[in-house]
């Protein structure tokens, strides 16, 4: 039971992270002019792939691993923007940083810089 007066849990919680748009949504932060456009990020040549598509882009079906040409047929209007791999690991850097603040107990899901899944208890 929770006593709405008591300030503190009786319970511990789970605060569940997830970043799966975090390459696109670090170049919304960084161009506000992308802000509520669809952003796909990733390997703009002939072969290239998806990385990351904004939560904007995914309503066009544009999802990670996609080949961009089949991305750019189902949202020819998105951002297609390459990888700017240094600057969302610094941004992983920081949310890392943060979340350790908070919790010892963070638990990354997956070891791939500034991106995966994170589970820490609060």
């Amino acid at each position: 039971m929770c006593d709405d007066n008591d300030p503190v849990r009786k319970e511990p919680s789970v605060l569940h992270l997830d970043l799966d748009a975090f390459f696109a949504a670090v170049e919304q932060r960084d161009k506000p002019s992308l802000r509520g456009k669809p952003v796909i990020v990733g390997g703009l040549g002939h072969r290239g792939v998806v990385s990351t598509a904004s939560y904007e882009a995914r309503v066009f079906g544009v999802r990670s691993a996609m080949s961009m040409s089949e991305a750019r047929s189902r949202c020819p209007h998105a951002a297609f923007l390459t990888v700017r791999f240094g600057v969302y690991r610094a941004t992983s850097y920081k949310v890392m940083t943060l979340l350790r603040a908070s919790s010892r107990l963070v638990e990354p899901r997956l070891r791939v810089p500034a991106a995966g899944e994170e589970s820490i208890p609060v």
